[in-house]
C-alpha cells in the first residue's frame, strides 16, 4: 500500500542521527530497559517494545482553485 502524497518517511531520529557517533546513537538495554528510543521502537524490522516513532513529509495540494500562469 502507497500514500501518493507521502514523499519521505523517517522513524526514530532519522537523519538527525547522522550528526552522532555510533555510541551517543546507541539505544542501550539494561535490567530496566532501554535507556533511549533512537531507533523508534522499531530494531531489525521488528518491534521492541518501545513507542514506535515515525514522522512523515507530505507535498502540498496541487488542486487550488488558484488560476496560475503560463508564463
Amino acid at each position: 500500500m502507497s500514500i501518493n502524497a507521502v514523499k519521505g518517511v523517517e522513524i526514530g531520529d532519522g537523519f538527525e542521527v547522522v550528526k552522532l557517533r555510533g555510541s551517543q546513537n546507541r539505544d542501550e538495554i539494561t535490567k530496566n530497559g532501554f535507556q533511549s528510543n533512537h531507533a523508534g521502537g522499531i530494531l531489525g524490522g521488528i518491534s521492541s517494545g518501545q513507542q514506535i516513532v515515525a514522522n512523515i513529509a507530505l507535498k502540498p495540494t496541487s488542486s487550488i482553485t488558484r488560476t496560475g500562469s503560463y508564463d
